[in-house]
């Protein structure tokens, strides 16, 4: 059962009859004429009553609740003491004047100095203040359930609408030592239901009126009525689909689930009505309705996840089916003809920051260079992000086309507008696993030779099977008709943006029908597992009569039988052997040419 915020709140007291320590303050304060008014009564106490950092597994600690206390002890004391010296000595005629020569007149009897300096009122603000900063220093604010975390700011803020005669009885308990550590400790200890609550509050706000939603538990497919922004209704229930991206976030482990805020994702949301739509490294789907209603689906293996936390907390409502979804597949990665191919899901912050250079263009700044646009954007600073995020977006502008501008410092250089890309991050929030998509792209001097070999000319048509981000690519000349496959998501629409046609698949289960004829393929397959082997004789089935292909494979691909046994109708040749031809590995390579006869 939920706590009110009055009954966490509940102060104990040792002795009745003894001040408490903001009495305390208030009567030396009076004693001296506010003047003179000592800083040593609490922090004494405060000094006195550390303890050791306690530390809760997943929630942080409250080794700063103590700073917090500081802070308003000092806060509070000035406070007091200019309300002392302005009413003390009546300033409220003089005070009266400075309103009207402001040009306020309307705003005469709300700003009354009576009213403009109410202690009590003041101190009800200070409050309120201090226990919402609370609930984020013990770092438990974001763990919080929505509606739990609503009824919490909604009690402290009741005092705003009372009169003088109710105020006793809604203003905030004083933000007091002994009732600050009990607090932190309560809410600490309740962190074990959070989860569960989160996950409680957003089944019950499934849609009653779809027969998607089923009332014995989560299925793969649901409906939230009034979640999509509008200036016509209410769409509260955007927070509950924001507690299920934090709670399977938290499943997977991704770092900065507990800070999701999904107000911006649902903005971008509106520009795709009536589509599915990947988010948070495709653990969901989201279909967003004009209507407000958003369907939502997610993996058998989430949803049997959900549901032990449904029959955790309803064990006589709720059956445990510990079978279900065995045959179904996961979201959280894709899969080829052969291979499962991950997702590195990226932190919430690195996502956070390529939806503000998605929107507010923050840092971008365009240029013209030999009559071209060309695209600047900065890294993010130190002093709201870690170093380790920093490094992560550095990699994603190198990744997706950036150079490093070598005249201003922590600057990237783009020959295309990556803001469509920056948003696709945002929402979907993922990278090619580099072990599973042997995602390593080709630079320098075997990029260079690859296309030398492959003699491209104007009016060819190229495929590239596996493109990544488009490295291989990024060299070869103007009026060249390419295709560009690839199978993970991100990187395809990047493709897209570049300007490539580019389709997203698994290249092996594509056929002849679907892509046609060409007369280069350009290529540099995944290693692992011999898949190199099966995507060159596959692509060998694309190549044109007269038609050249060039792949670059590993140093030991001349000795493997099947490309040994590539038959009569081609000529096969190999380069010399490239080492270390891939940024972070000891791979050696070479680069094989076949020409198809006509």
């Amino acid at each position: 059962m939920t706590k009110s915020v009055a009954s966490i709140l509940a102060i104990h007291k040792k002795e009745p009859n003894v001040h408490t320590i903001t009495q305390k303050i208030e009567d030396e304060c009076l004693s001296s004429g506010f003047d003179a008014a000592p800083d040593y009564i609490m922090m004494d106490f405060i000094e006195n009553n550390k303890t050791d950092c306690t530390t809760y597994s997943g929630f942080g600690c409250i080794n700063d609740v103590h700073k917090l206390l500081e802070e308003y002890t000092i806060i509070k004391k000035q406070m007091i003491e200019l309300n002392c010296k302005v009413m003390g000595n009546r300033y409220g005629d003089a005070f009266s004047y400075f309103v009207t020569a402001a040009g306020q007149n309307s705003l005469h009897a709300t700003l009354r100095i009576e009213r403009f300096f109410d202690l009590e009122r003041a101190i009800c603000a200070l409050d309120q203040d201090f226990w919402n900063r609370l609930i984020g220093v013990i770092n438990v604010k974001n763990f919080m359930p929505t509606e739990k975390r609503e009824k919490w700011f909604d009690d402290l803020d009741r005092w705003r609408k009372a009169d003088r005669f109710s105020l006793p009885s809604v203003r905030p308990q004083p933000f007091e030592i002994e009732t600050v550590l009990i607090t932190a400790k309560t809410l600490c200890d309740e962190r074990k239901d959070f989860f569960s609550e989160m996950v409680d509050g957003v089944f019950k706000k499934l849609s009653p009126t779809h027969f998607t939603n089923k009332s014995e538990g989560f299925s793969v497919r649901m409906i939230v009525a009034n979640a999509m922004p509008s200036a016509n209704r209410h769409y509260d229930n955007q927070k509950y689909i924001n507690d299920l991206r934090k709670v399977i976030g938290l499943m997977f482990n991704r770092e900065g689930a507990e800070t999701i805020n999904s107000y911006n994702l649902f903005h971008d949301l509106t520009k795709y009505y009536g589509e599915w739509v990947a988010i948070d490294g495709d653990t969901i789907l989201l279909k967003p309705h004009k209507n407000g209603t958003v369907h939502v689906q997610i993996s058998q293996k989430i949803a049997d996840a959900l549901n032990v936390v449904l029959a955790y907390r309803y064990p006589n409502v709720i059956p445990l089916k510990k079978k279900r979804g065995m045959k179904h597949k996961n979201n959280n990665f894709i899969n080829d003809k052969r291979y499962s191919l991950y997702s590195d899901i990226l932190a919430i912050n690195v996502t956070e920051h390529f939806g503000e250079l998605a929107r507010e263009g923050y840092g971008r700044s365009s240029v013209i260079v030999d009559g071209e646009a060309v695209y600047d954007y900065s890294l993010p600073s130190l002093y709201n992000n870690s170093q380790s995020s920093i490094n992560m977006v550095e990699k994603i502008y190198i990744m997706i086309g950036g150079q490093k501008d070598e005249k201003q410092n922590g600057y990237y250089r783009f020959a295309f507008d990556p803001k469509p890309v920056f948003e696709y991050l945002f929402i979907n929030g993922t990278l090619p696993d580099q072990d599973s998509h042997q995602f390593y792209p080709t630079k320098g001097e075997v990029r260079r030779r690859a296309v030398d070999f492959a003699e491209v000319r104007e009016g060819h048509s190229v495929l590239e099977p596996s493109a990544g981000f488009g490295d291989l690519l990024y060299t070869l000349p103007d009026g060249v008709d390419i295709l560009a496959v690839e199978i993970h998501p991100v990187a395809a629409a990047t493709l897209r943006f570049k300007g490539y046609d580019a389709v997203q698949g698994d290249f092996l289960t594509l056929k002849l029908t679907e892509l046609g004829l060409f007369d280069r393929i350009l290529m540099n397959p995944p290693y692992s597992n011999y898949r190199w082997v099966y995507h060159v004789l596959h692509a060998l089935s694309f190549l044109k009569p007269g038609g050249k292909l060039v792949a670059i494979l590993p140093a030991s691909a001349p000795t493997h039988q099947k490309i040994q046994a590539i038959g009569d109708g081609y000529d096969v040749s190999f380069s010399n052997e490239y080492s270390r031809a891939f940024e972070g590995i000891m791979t050696n390579v070479i680069i094989m040419t076949v020409d198809r006869h006509e």
